[in-house]
């Protein structure tokens, strides 16, 4: 039961949805993560997936609608987290790396994400994979 609690809790849907003037899609999925991030360090004690920081790697926006819609994007990211339970199973259903150098004892991991702003110009989360993320 606690780890079906510990999934729940820690799934991308549960972001925080936040409200911003911003249009560059970028900034949009920076403060995405950076909610995510947040989302992630303050997860309940004990949870396989809290995490005590979290670096972005890499960040691009792949998909935008043409037309000039700024309603829904897509963006790929590489970040690394340093997990408070390294070997916790959580970990082990993504592919992931083993952070070397500075990042030792981090888990490097890449996702694509899907966002998408409400009528009240709120964005959210409503698709992350390892691949596969369409604007449909």
């Amino acid at each position: 039961m606690r780890s079906e609690f510990d999934g729940i809790e820690s799934a991308f849907w549960n972001t925080p949805s936040f409200y911003t003037t911003e249009t560059d899609f970028e900034n949009i999925a920076y403060q995405f993560m950076e909610n995510y991030a947040s989302q992630q360090k303050n997860l309940s004690a004990g949870n396989g997936a809290k995490i005590t920081d979290l670096d972005v790697l890499q960040l691009n926006v792949f998909l935008a609608e043409e037309g000039g819609n700024k309603d829904k994007f897509a963006f790929k990211c590489s970040f690394a987290v340093k997990p408070v339970q390294y070997d916790s199973p959580h970990w082990w259903a993504f592919d992931y790396t083993s952070g070397t150098g500075a990042y030792e004892g981090w888990i490097i991991l890449g996702f694509e994400f899907r966002l998408d702003r409400d009528g009240n110009g709120y964005w959210h989360c409503t698709g992350m994979g390892t691949g596969g993320v369409t604007l449909d």
